[in-house]
């Protein structure tokens, strides 16, 4: 199924429609232009991918709801000055990092940076900064003053996911983590005592916490795993990738525009900058 919103002129209208795909991918396209010349060898749509559910970036309650936040608004901006529609495609997260590896498409919006990627991908300035911390059932919190306190224990994070290039070298030679495609199932492992923590973004687990009635159950401990900037990234080898640099200087431009305040006020309920966090 895949949702379509086209904007041309003062025509609106919003299509329906299931594609046949081996992994039962939803694709959710926002058409903001038509294309006055279609090829399959050129940069006709900017193909954009992201984590639903990463709060306050990408929101969407339910298949029925449309995409909202920073993220989807901010690229909307970008996008209508290069008049160019925009096709959503939702994914796994570890095959969204994949697919923009081998250039099957143009942005991921919202990502944080490492020194792998920063090899494979062309980063923008970051839009907004984001803490990772450490969930726990209320009846099972455990001390936690440094990632030591970690050794031991079994914790769950998205799959693909990274922390950071500290966090993530020594995750790989001390920590036993697994990965999950989404919030939910290490939610309930955690409630059925299978983990004993899981970790990532703050404002985005709590957001998720919320929804699915567990944040009684489930806190954050204190100490603060990491504090990450959030960055769009773009395909070195897709179809669109010789528009890494104006994407990043009209993304750029916009931060310092009235309009970034507007978007940031929409989803955060504050005026926000990057001086400022």
């Amino acid at each position: 199924m895949c949702y379509i919103y086209v904007n041309s002129g003062q025509m609106h209208r919003l299509n329906y429609c299931r594609y046949p795909m081996k992994y039962s991918t939803l694709l959710l396209a926002i058409l903001l232009f038509t294309p006055l010349h279609a090829s399959a060898s050129s940069c006709n749509t900017l193909q954009v991918s992201g984590y639903i559910g990463w709060v306050p970036l990408l929101i969407q309650d339910s298949e029925e709801d449309p995409l909202t936040g920073i993220a989807i608004d901010l690229i909307r901006e970008i996008a209508t000055d290069l008049k160019l529609p925009i096709e959503f495609k939702i994914l796994p997260w570890k095959r969204s990092l994949q697919y923009l590896e081998k250039g099957r498409i143009d942005i991921i919006l919202g990502i944080y940076k490492t020194r792998r990627r920063s090899k494979i991908y062309h980063y923008t300035q970051p839009i907004l900064r984001n803490q990772t911390r450490v969930f726990v059932l209320k009846s099972k919190v455990f001390k936690f003053e440094q990632l030591q306190d970690l050794i031991g224990k079994h914790g769950e994070i998205l799959l693909g996911a990274s922390f950071g290039d500290e966090f993530d070298q020594f995750a790989r030679k001390h920590l036993t983590i697994s990965g999950q495609a989404s919030y939910l199932p290490s939610i309930k492992k955690l409630l059925k005592g299978n983990i004993d923590y899981m970790l990532s973004d703050h404002t985005d687990v709590l957001y998720s916490l919320q929804k699915y009635g567990y944040n009684e159950q489930i806190i954050a401990l204190p100490k603060v795993v990491s504090t990450l900037e959030v960055y769009f990234a773009i395909s070195k080898t897709s179809a669109c990738a010789h528009l890494a640099k104006d994407i990043s200087e009209r993304l750029e431009a916009l931060k310092n525009s009235a309009k970034f305040s507007e978007i940031m006020q929409r989803y955060t309920g504050k005026n926000y900058s990057m001086d400022s966090q």
